[in-house]
């Protein structure tokens, strides 16, 4: 009572004002500072968010918690581990350091540090970070996943690669649920091992080989022995034989 702490052992429960449940096996509160430490069997539940971990140290007047060894977030689609993080329940943001890893069955993300929005699903990287697929990889430095869209929004140079094309481009904006890309400055095509498709501005197609490029667009066709160059305002590459350009960019403006 004279240091107004609380000590608690075995199937601990704390239910908090703003819905926030922890739960453990041992529990220390200090009541003047209102922090809550929980050990062993932690369990954070904040509506379709459990965080679980073996230790986390949660703050009721700043309302955050805060783990350092280890731990996993699940909501509805996604699970998230990492060796540290915290997590701000009036944001709904989570904050992950250290061997993070964000899979759903779309995707798995991995990365050194990760922001996540528990309300949207939206995941925001700063450093070197990959996104795996069944259609291909990805590797960047920075930017945004929404993965309840299936949107990514990429601001620094960037590479999308599958066993047949490469992309390279300094901003890119990709919505794998219409298999839509979108690239600005530097964009780079790499078709196959013998073609490669430079410009401005671009728009792809991963699933089906689709792509176009303008603004000082340049392809390389290289061969036994010479290479082939062209120029034009724009250029389209299709894997099958056309005679218009594929169906679904938007062209109109280029």
């Amino acid at each position: 009572e004279d240091k107004n702490l609380v000590e608690a052992f075995r199937h601990v429960r704390v239910v908090m004002k703003d819905g926030v449940i922890l739960s453990g096996d041992k529990l220390t509160y200090e009541g003047d500072e209102k922090i809550a430490k929980v050990r062993e069997k932690v369990k954070l539940e904040d509506g379709d968010m459990t965080l679980t971990t073996d230790r986390i140290t949660y703050y009721r007047n700043e309302k955050y918690g805060y783990y350092d060894g280890g731990g996993t977030l699940n909501d509805q689609e996604n699970t998230l581990t990492s060796q540290y993080g915290y997590y701000y329940s009036e944001e709904d943001m989570a904050y992950f350091k250290n061997a993070v890893r964000l899979e759903n069955p779309d995707n798995i993300l991995e990365t050194d540090t990760l922001g996540y929005n528990t309300d949207t699903e939206e995941a925001f990287f700063l450093t070197f970070s990959t996104i795996v697929s069944d259609d291909g990889d990805i590797e960047t430095t920075r930017g945004r996943y929404d993965t309840k869209n299936e949107y990514i929004y990429l601001v620094e140079r960037s590479t999308v690669r599958d066993s047949t094309y490469t992309l390279i481009s300094d901003t890119l904006i990709y919505a794998d649920s219409i298999d839509l890309g979108r690239a600005w400055g530097n964009v780079v095509i790499e078709q196959d091992s013998s073609l490669t498709i430079l410009g401005e501005y671009g728009e792809f197609k991963r699933r089906t080989e689709e792509s176009f490029i303008t603004d000082d667009a340049i392809a390389i066709q290289t061969m036994e022995e010479d290479t082939l160059y062209m120029l034009a305002d724009t250029l389209f590459y299709y894997k099958e034989k056309r005679l218009i350009p594929p169906v679904g960019f938007a062209i109109a403006d280029s």
